[in-house]
């Protein structure tokens, strides 16, 4: 209730404008690559448990994360509905250390509220997640389209 519209507007710029951006901009050039691929292009999303399961810390955050996720699926039926060979998917980090994280992970209170939740036991680190990513863009995965791939250490699944 404390956000200010910069801060929404720019928290909205960040999270979903510029993966719509990013999609409007290459949708055509992928369409056009993935008609002489057999397994057709690309696009990896990047959305966050946030947007699942909602953050009780920041809830503007979960809404912008679940409009990525909702887009991710939304594209996908649409370029599929096109005959468009674009697989489009999305990868939702948990807790990972970032810069954006570091605080919260580094304070005892929260870390001895949230580790339990998690059954791998640790923090996510930035390579956690990297596999997937090539993974999802390469022709490994050309039958997933319109899928999450949560990257949680288990933590929604408590």
């Amino acid at each position: 209730m404390d956000a200010t519209m910069e801060e929404w507007s720019r928290l909205v710029a960040v999270n979903m404008t510029g993966v719509w951006l990013g999609t409007k901009v290459c949708a055509s050039a992928l369409a056009e690559s993935g008609k002489s691929s057999r397994h057709g292009s690309a696009i990896v999303n990047l959305a966050s448990i946030a947007g699942i399961v909602g953050s009780q810390l920041d809830p503007l955050y979960s809404m912008t994360k679940g409009g990525v996720t909702l887009f991710t699926k939304s594209t996908a039926l649409a370029f599929g509905r096109k005959g468009w060979k674009i697989r489009v998917n999305s990868i939702l980090p948990g807790w990972i250390v970032t810069e954006m994280t570091e605080k919260a992970v580094g304070n005892d209170k929260f870390a001895n509220a949230v580790m339990p939740r998690i059954p791998a036991r640790r923090w996510g680190e930035i390579d956690d997640f990297g596999g997937i990513a090539v993974y999802l863009a390469s022709d490994a995965s050309a039958y997933a389209t319109g899928a999450d791939f949560l990257i949680d250490g288990g933590y929604t699944k408590f």
